[in-house]
């Protein structure tokens, strides 16, 4: 009858051994994850972007005393 310890062995074992059939899909889950929150940051970059352009372009480069 195996004892606990070499039970808690084989269990370890066990748990690597998956472990390293999922790897690969892990770092897909983890690779799309970051690719969503880089396109949603640019997303949302681009969303203030024209805002400040449109104010940067309501400043003439003018001197105010020449106006």
């Amino acid at each position: 009858m195996p004892t606990s310890r070499s039970y808690a062995r084989r269990h370890w074992i066990s748990k690597r051994r998956s472990l390293r059939r999922r790897l690969p899909m892990f770092v897909t889950v983890l690779l799309c994850c970051l690719t969503g929150v880089a396109i949603l940051l640019l997303v949302v970059d681009q969303f203030n972007s024209p805002a400040s352009a449109s104010q940067s372009q309501q400043r003439t480069p003018v001197p105010a005393a020449i106006r």
